[in-house]
């Protein structure tokens, strides 16, 4: 919708080798060995890291990364953010966590003080997959999220499935009327674009980009 600065998302993709790698056939062998939270706390340091460097350059960037649910349990999340955001001198702002609607359902308590925590310093949440449960919108009386990102199995056929594109509306309408804004994922197509784009999506990315 032409909003101004720079958002992107930070993703695990490369490893010591420099060899691309896709986070399932890396995150299920850290959660065995109980590394998540490491990896959190690792990707949290880099994403600040990486916006005091844009700052230095002029740039204004939000970074958006995926945390686990072991960040959400984790008390001392918060402070660690904290931290790191005040000795870079970077605004909590420029730092969006993103959470998967099924680990809410589980943990709405833990869910409702990490994103309390989080933005008291200005830090964003964005619920990530969301619309995939059969009360997603429910989920919107128990938190406050500054996005959502659209599950993205709408997105696999929006131009030709009219039940994919209410749905996606309705969504859209929701987080609109909550003054919550919107990622669609995964848009392959012109024609996804332009229902995207009418059904007042704020943000898009994909292929097609």
């Amino acid at each position: 919708q032409g909003g101004p600065g720079e958002l992107y998302e930070a993703c695990l993709r490369v490893d010591a080798n420099g060899e691309l790698v896709t986070p399932s056939g890396v995150l299920g062998i850290a959660e065995e060995h109980g590394l998540l939270g490491k990896i959190d706390r690792w990707a949290i340091a880099r994403a600040v890291a990486l916006a005091a460097a844009r700052q230095r350059a002029g740039k204004r960037t939000r970074l958006m990364l995926s945390v686990s649910q072991e960040a959400i349990l984790d008390p001392a999340m918060p402070a660690f953010a904290q931290g790191l955001l005040a000795e870079a001198g970077v605004a909590g702002e420029c730092l969006v966590l993103g959470v998967q609607e099924s680990k809410v359902f589980t943990n709405l308590r833990a869910v409702q003080d990490f994103v309390a925590s989080m933005a008291a310093m200005g830090v964003r949440i964005v619920l990530e997959r969301f619309g995939a449960g059969l009360n997603s919108l429910q989920l919107l009386a128990h938190i406050e999220p500054a996005l959502l990102k659209i599950d993205p199995q709408f997105m696999d056929d929006l131009s030709k499935s009219a039940q994919s594109q209410q749905q996606v509306r309705e969504i859209a309408r929701e987080a609109g009327e909550r003054r919550i804004q919107t990622i669609a994922d995964r848009v392959q197509d012109a024609a996804s674009m332009t229902l995207l784009f009418s059904a007042g999506v704020d943000y898009v990315q994909g292929d097609f980009l």
